[in-house]
């Protein structure tokens, strides 16, 4: 985690690093860290398939509007 947060401060346009501290964040439970650099990953990119997927599979495990998921699959 602290490799991809050090990528982070070098370059924070680093999608991959965003995507994939997201996804460590979001396995430990850290669900809004986790929504913030998903959100910054999908403003980098918006078409990621990486952070499109994690984003919904988050919205889809923990919030009560499951709907909001299928716009990020």
């Amino acid at each position: 985690m602290n490799n991809f947060k050090q990528c982070l401060t070098l370059d924070q346009s680093h999608i991959s690093s965003c995507v994939r501290l997201a996804n460590l964040l979001a396995n430990e439970g850290e669900n809004l860290r986790a929504a913030k650099y998903f959100k910054h990953a999908l403003k980098l990119e918006p078409l990621s398939i990486a952070a499109n997927f994690g984003m919904g599979k988050l919205i889809q495990t923990f919030s009560s509007e499951k709907q909001t998921a299928i716009e990020y699959f």
